[in-house]
């Protein structure tokens, strides 16, 4: 199964990739390593928080989108399916990778 840190690593080198920079050239953007970058795009690990808006910023979107690995939130329609629940429960356990 797909972890939410590699979902958003994965939504960076998109997003990245999408506006025809390299790993370097972000890297640069941010004053980090290419190393870094690297890593985050992989999963292994997570934007520090310092840098999170810098980093929405350069790739053009929110920390929320980043963080939620380019998925919308979930809309609240009256009823709530088991699925969205599953979903919520799994967003909930993953905050504690997140934060550190």
């Amino acid at each position: 199964m797909i972890t939410q840190q590699q979902k958003i690593g994965s939504y960076i080198a998109v997003l990245r990739k999408a506006k025809n920079m390299t790993q370097n050239d972000l890297a640069q953007r941010l004053n980090v390593s290419f190393q870094a970058v690297s890593k985050w795009e992989r999963g292994e690990c997570l934007p520090d928080t310092g840098i999170l808006l810098e980093l929405a910023d350069v790739l053009d979107t929110t920390a929320d989108s980043l963080l939620r690995g380019g998925e919308s939130p979930l809309a609240f329609c009256g009823k709530i399916s088991v699925e969205n629940i599953l979903k919520g429960i799994q967003y909930f356990l993953e905050i504690p990778k997140l934060i550190g």
